[in-house]
């Protein structure tokens, strides 16, 4: 008998890690389709880009005319284009179009200039960078100048656009510095008060690093972070979300393994399902018990191997699948003793082997399917509303000892396979 159950318990882990398994096989095949789009866009730009030279290039040999000398400005706004010695510059058309390619290389990255960091790892988000640069400095732009212009314009409002330059052999000279104004600035009007700043201003105040800290500011700040936000982002330690957001999106810091601690405001309401997926070294969250957070979504915290103890806040009413699941060194589990929890998922606290013991809300009635499967540390646990026991609920508790229930209505015949003879089951009745 001994030898069947080490058997079936062998099967069910096999089990339980080949799901996992596949879980982080769909999520990198996701990842990986995604990059090759990005890539094939890329190099579709690319070719686009080349087609524009090879027009210019053709128009220059039928129509060639005279550079037109530059005008002498008092301050100028932006450096005159002028022409290398022996070429032309392109007609209006052509300027026209390349702008338009530009355009959207441009507003694609700056709009999803955080989500391909948080996608990939460091390294492969600077090698991609560096690729866009390559291309664009092959065709003569000045590709550093050129970006910082044009993700300021976006993050003002503007419109996109740069001036056209052919190639030249001969070293760009440094633009002159604007003259300052004689005159006093007129104040800004209230739209313009309200726009973001420039984008190294924006950055900087989004990350505020501080050995691993991240303060996020603002609402505006959060939301700019995207839908992703720091997810597989292995630089943060803690991190400070700012008051009035209200939902933390699903897998927001999945995989940040050396994220070790997190404060969530009171005016959160639900935290996404896999938000802190194998966050392995995150060993406290910080969250008041009369913060309005209402749901957790399934998996939120699983394979968080550091957490320790969770002290789910008064009005939260659902508990996903999962929520704590490989929690290994997850102690305490505390609930408001008022609470508002009504639903809690299957496998909640899966091989949570540190857990000891556990006292559930009232208004839980059942105990899941594998909720405290694999709990080898498990004592004790008194659940005085509940009436039914589903399949492999303590499935390999070795050391239970106590279980307190309101009344046996249903018990499966598997809920209690694995545990110790010297088990026993106290019904309440009230």
């Amino acid at each position: 008998m001994g030898d069947n159950n080490n058997t079936q318990e062998r099967i069910e882990k096999l089990i339980e890690l080949a799901d996992a398994l596949e879980q982080r096989e769909q999520a990198l095949t996701l990842e990986s389709r995604q990059l090759e789009q990005q890539s094939q866009e890329l190099d579709e730009r690319e070719r686009k880009l080349a087609l524009a030279k090879n027009r210019a290039a053709k128009e220059e040999t039928a129509e060639p005319t005279p550079a037109p000398a530059p005008q002498p400005q008092a301050a100028p706004a932006e450096k005159p284009v002028e022409a290398a010695p022996g070429k032309t510059l392109p007609s209006a058309k052509t300027v026209e179009e390349i702008n338009e390619i530009l355009q959207s290389i441009f507003l694609d990255y700056s709009n999803s200039i955080h989500t391909i960091s948080s996608q990939l790892s460091t390294v492969t988000a600077a090698m991609m960078c560096a690729a866009v640069t390559c291309v664009l400095e092959n065709h003569g732009f000045d590709a550093k100048e050129a970006f910082l212009q044009e993700m300021e314009k976006v993050l003002n409002g503007g419109a996109l656009g740069v001036s056209c330059a052919m190639p030249s052999t001969t070293p760009r000279p440094e633009p002159e510095k604007p003259a300052p104004p004689q005159e006093e600035p007129a104040p800004p009007d209230e739209d313009e008060a309200d726009e973001p700043a420039p984008a190294e201003n924006v950055i900087q105040s989004i990350l505020q690093k501080e050995e691993g800290m991240v303060r996020i500011g603002s609402l505006t700040e959060f939301y700019q972070l995207g839908e992703y936000g720091y997810r597989n982002d292995e630089s943060i330690v803690r991190v400070e979300l700012p008051d009035g957001v209200e939902q933390l999106p699903g897998s927001f810091f999945y995989g940040c393994r050396n994220l070790q601690e997190v404060w969530l405001p009171d005016s959160i309401t639900e935290i996404g399902a896999y938000a802190f997926y194998g966050c392995e070294s995150l060993h406290t969250v910080h969250i008041s018990e009369s913060a309005a957070l209402r749901e957790i979504g399934e998996y939120a915290f699983a394979m968080c191997a550091a957490l320790q103890s969770f002290d789910v806040p008064q009005k939260v009413e659902v508990l996903g699948t999962s929520v704590f699941r490989f929690c290994s060194a997850l102690q305490k589990l505390r609930f408001v003793k008022d609470g508002s929890l009504r639903s809690i998922g299957s496998h909640l606290l899966q091989n949570c082997t540190a857990l000891e013991k556990l006292r559930l809300p009232d208004a839980i009635d059942a105990i899941p399917t594998s909720m405290f499967y694999g709990c080898t540390a498990l004592r004790k646990v008194v659940a005085k509303g509940v009436d039914t026991i589903e399949d492999y609920a303590f499935y390999g508790n070795e050391s239970l000892r106590t279980i307190r229930i309101r009344t046996k209505k249903e018990i499966a015949p598997q809920a209690f396979e694995g545990c110790s003879p010297e088990l026993e089951i106290e019904y309440l009745n009230y």
